[in-house]
């Protein structure tokens, strides 16, 4: 599979967040999300906007592919395994997220979950809370992924959840 967000991102959303404002963030959400048909620069946005927003160190999108859960979008520091790191949907929080079409959220050592799977590459060992959605299409399939890394432990307030909620059912 092709990458689509590689390491030279175009950003379709230059709205500055910093605020964290809930307003602000949803219209840069939905600003990226219709400013163009590419998808690999909507989910760029998408990645772009959820890291700072949240204040999270890393933002990934998975994409259903078939069977299999594709990395199709990741912030900076992940972003050269984007169409390398894929999953079925038995494997992982993210796969478990797809498969129960149910949120998680894992507040400290994510990394010891037990429906955790370690992927060396994306040196998880580093990240202590998780947070992810589901990615739904209007008739109720799940088509991805939104996931959320902190380097500290946090607990994902009702803020953060609606943001995630909200940005998945944009996307």
């Amino acid at each position: 599979m092709a990458s689509v967000a590689g390491p030279a991102r175009i950003r379709v959303c230059d709205v500055h967040i910093g605020a964290r404002d809930e307003a602000v963030t949803l219209r840069a959400v939905i600003t990226a999300v219709s400013s163009t048909l590419e998808l690999d620069e909507v989910l760029a946005g998408v990645v772009d906007i959820a890291t700072e927003a949240t204040g999270c160190h890393a933002c990934l999108i998975y994409l259903v592919d078939g069977d299999r859960l594709v990395l199709r979008a990741a912030s900076p520091v992940h972003s050269r395994f984007v169409g390398e790191i894929e999953m079925s949907f038995d494997e992982g929080v993210t796969g478990w997220v797809a498969r129960n079409k149910q949120p998680a959220f894992i507040r400290d050592d994510a990394l010891h979950d037990p429906r955790m799977r370690y992927f060396p590459e994306l040196e998880e060992e580093r990240w202590q809370s998780m947070a992810a959605v589901p990615v739904t299409a209007r008739a109720g399939d799940v088509i991805g992924v939104i996931v959320l890394h902190t380097v500290a432990p946090r607990e994902f307030d009702d803020g953060v959840l609606n943001f995630l909620v909200h940005t998945a059912s944009l996307v």
